[in-house]
């Protein structure tokens, strides 16, 4: 008992002593699964976002049913990952969403009010922007003209959101967090899954079972945490992380899909 206690203490000082992580634990999960999406924001006033997930401003009502159009709004929907969100923000008058559509009501004269529903979701790629249009927005949520502003997270390096290729056929039309929920759903079926998910929950409440869940199931975690300190302290070290694919893959698997899924948005 004795022993397990200085363990806890002594690892909880650990991570505050190193600094860049002052707490354990996964972070609390604000994302939902969602059909042809993997994931999307809950509804949570604290966060401002409303019944659908989507960013609110400071004049946005939580409760707005987007389902209904008033006379003479023309309502444009922008979409893309955390650029349109405005993650790390200070203001929400700062979003994408808000500048443009305070720039069309100013400039316009006609009588029409245009109303910008900021539909980004940090991390999303195209592929997930695409499927939220198609499913999600055009036949439900009376869109007038819709903005895809992503592409970004499409060039990024094979290690942060394209999939592993656990799952044949689908390549780099699947977010890596998409393609980790199915494989934890199938593991969870088995007494070792099941026995991953109980330590997963306690991982919130011990420091050591969190260190622990991490390495087993992230052995590389602690190493990239490494590689990314200085690039944390001081931004311009970008060059520091090296990438896993090569310039030519990288080409190949991002840019052309992104372009075909501009495409697909386009049609």
């Amino acid at each position: 008992m004795v022993v397990g206690v200085c363990l806890e203490l002594g690892t909880r000082g650990l991570f505050v002593v190193l600094g860049d992580r002052d707490h354990w634990g996964y972070p609390v999960n604000t994302n939902v699964f969602k059909p042809y999406l993997g994931f999307s924001s809950v509804s949570y006033e604290e966060g401002g976002r409303d019944r659908y997930g989507f960013r609110l401003n400071d004049l946005n009502d939580i409760g707005r049913d987007l389902t209904e159009i008033t006379e003479c709004e023309f309502r444009i929907f922008l979409l893309g990952g955390s650029t349109v969100d405005g993650r790390y923000l200070i203001g929400r008058k700062d979003m994408l969403s808000v500048r443009l559509e305070n720039l069309l009501n100013e400039e316009t004269k006609s009588g029409i009010r245009f109303s910008v529903i900021n539909g980004g979701k940090g991390g999303y790629i195209s592929i997930q922007s695409l499927m939220q249009h198609a499913f999600y927005i055009k036949y439900s949520l009376n869109p007038d003209f819709v903005i895809h502003f992503d592409g970004s997270n499409d060039f990024l390096n094979g290690s942060t959101y394209w999939p592993d290729g656990e799952f044949l056929g689908v390549e780099s039309n699947m977010h890596r967090d998409t393609e980790r929920l199915f494989l934890d759903a199938n593991k969870s079926r088995k007494l070792g899954g099941a026995i991953n998910l109980l330590f997963r929950r306690l991982a919130d409440y011990s420091a050591v079972v969190f260190l622990i869940h991490k390495t087993v199931n992230d052995p590389k975690a602690w190493s990239r945490w490494s590689r990314l300190r200085p690039i944390l302290s001081n931004p311009n070290n970008v060059s520091d992380i090296q990438t896993e694919i090569s310039l030519d893959e990288w080409i190949e698997k991002h840019v052309r899909r992104y372009l075909f899924n501009i495409r697909m948005a386009t049609q």
